[in-house]
């Protein structure tokens, strides 16, 4: 694997693995496919093929909680989309190193990186702004609730003609569910429930990527929040298999220790 369209192929290929497996199933074979592809070299359109299978690795490894990975990974990704000359790959690396750096607690780290995003539609500047809001909600900032607006008023916008190929997955879910995602974070469950039950019903009859579990995960926190147990015990039994690692350590968080084994024996490493 070593010509730019054998290595793009491979990145397909995790994509589709990931969506339909989720990250705590491919999380191995993708890091074995970047740091096997080898050594960057003068050829930009190689560089580029690599910069995009470092990236695809690294949020594959975010999923699956090996932050280390996920790290090591985005690193090279951002200096091989630079060797490309590639400024849409390393503004999406840049804000998947900010959505990293807000997960695990460095919120000033992930506003920097989001606001050091250069370039792109109004898709790209959505992101941007839904970067920085969960740095914030995270942090407890209110500010977190006027960044949302702001994404929402880029999203409505429609897409623009300078979108990259890497825009595509910045739908309503994506806004609706960090939109909720902040107001959790900031201790607003009843105002985050009616977007939650909106984001999990849209996604009950299409093949979302198994990273989107995230958002029924959302729901029974919310649904908990605001003492409805029995609605909750009702998403958790509809819950499909869950391949996010990031998914599962926001259960255990959330349940008892018997009903989060319950739910992890129906969903074993395959």
């Amino acid at each position: 694997m070593t010509d730019p369209v054998g290595i793009r192929a491979v990145s397909r290929e995790l994509i589709a693995a990931d969506g339909r497996l989720g990250a705590r199933n491919v999380v191995d074979r993708a890091v074995r496919a970047a740091w096997s592809a080898g050594p960057p070299t003068a050829d930009r359109e190689r560089c580029a093929a690599l910069a995009e299978l470092f990236e695809v690795a690294g949020w594959i490894a975010y999923d699956a909680e090996r932050q280390d990975d996920a790290a090591r990974l985005d690193d090279r990704a951002l200096v091989l989309a630079r060797l490309a000359g590639d400024r849409a790959m390393e503004n999406l690396v840049k804000l998947n190193m900010s959505l990293r750096a807000a997960h695990v607690g460095r919120y000033g780290d992930a506003v920097a990186l989001a606001r050091s995003v250069v370039g792109g539609g109004s898709r790209v500047r959505t992101l941007c702004l839904i970067r920085e809001a969960r740095a914030h909600s995270k942090a407890g900032s209110e500010a977190a609730v006027g960044l949302m607006r702001g994404a929402r008023a880029h999203f409505l916008d429609g897409p623009g003609a300078r979108e990259p190929d890497w825009a595509w997955w910045i739908d309503d879910l994506e806004l609706d569910g960090h939109h909720a995602g902040a107001l959790l974070d900031l201790g607003r469950p009843g105002a985050a429930l009616p977007l939650l039950h909106r984001v999990v019903e849209a996604m009950g009859g299409t093949d979302q990527p198994n990273y989107r579990v995230i958002w029924q995960v959302r729901l029974v926190e919310a649904l908990l929040a605001v003492g409805d147990r029995a609605e909750a015990e009702a998403v958790l039994e509809r819950l499909p298999a869950i391949g996010s690692a990031r998914a599962l350590r926001s259960l255990r968080s959330l349940l008892g220790a018997g009903a989060y084994r319950e739910v992890v024996s129906r969903n074993p490493v395959t």
